[in-house]
């Protein structure tokens, strides 16, 4: 039994070990970079949102136009 438990924690100290050894090979992004980023994905997230809020404005006057027609 504890034949496995030590086992199990050599696997976790691998496991960690491998996982500082990526992280240093991780080329990050320079401030600059990062800000152009951050700009570009605000950006996408506005136009899609604006997109979104005029497909669900025209499909609800859409709805109501015909809910109407059909109420009366």
């Amino acid at each position: 039994m504890f034949g496995k438990i030590k086992g199990f924690i050599d696997n976790i100290g691998k496991y960690l070990k491998s996982v500082k050894s990526e992280m240093k090979r991780i080329t990050w992004p320079t401030p600059a970079e990062l800000r152009s980023y951050t700009v570009v994905v605000i950006l996408v997230l506005a136009v899609i949102s604006t997109y979104l809020w005029l497909v669900d404005n025209i499909l609800a006057q859409a709805f109501m136009k015909m809910y109407k027609q059909l109420g009366s």
